[in-house]
């Protein structure tokens, strides 16, 4: 596959993953290395998502929306950010506390967290989740974390 058919698939992957509706079109990831970063889906995937590199060393993120979509559209639009972080951040700041950080201050930055219950909202649902071994926070820990984060 090229890279304009690989960016056209990942184009319609995130139209379909958000209602086909371009209004919805989670965004841009561009790379601490200025690479386009897109999104495939993945029904077999374990989780939500992650990010990580094709065979070439170009970067992507897999997603499964089976399971992105057990989430509210918030907590959706967080997984997306953390998953791009991935990606953003310098390779020296790269790991799941930075990340989530980066998630919830970009959304922040871009006004998809305009208030406190939007907040709250998103948090309750990344409260519930258990910690992983490779360095995610146990959920209340993850939004305590993520909530100090923001700063508003």
């Amino acid at each position: 596959m090229n890279f304009s058919d690989w960016m056209a698939v990942s184009v319609a992957t995130v139209l379909f993953l958000f209602n086909s509706s371009p209004a919805q079109a989670i965004g841009q990831c561009v790379s601490y290395f200025g690479e386009p970063v897109p999104i495939f889906q993945d029904y077999n995937l374990p989780n939500v998502g992650l990010a990580s590199r094709d065979g070439f060393g170009r970067p992507l993120i897999v997603v499964n929306p089976n399971v992105l979509n057990q989430f509210p559209y918030l907590a959706q639009r967080f997984w997306f950010y953390h998953e791009c972080a991935h990606h953003a951040l310098p390779p020296h700041l790269n790991n799941e506390t930075n990340a989530d950080c980066f998630a919830v201050r970009n959304m922040r930055d871009v006004g998809e967290l305009r208030n406190a219950q939007a907040v709250r909202d998103m948090l309750d649902s990344i409260s519930q989740l258990p910690g992983s071994a490779w360095g995610h926070l146990p959920g209340p820990a993850r939004a305590r974390n993520m909530l100090n984060c923001i700063q508003w």
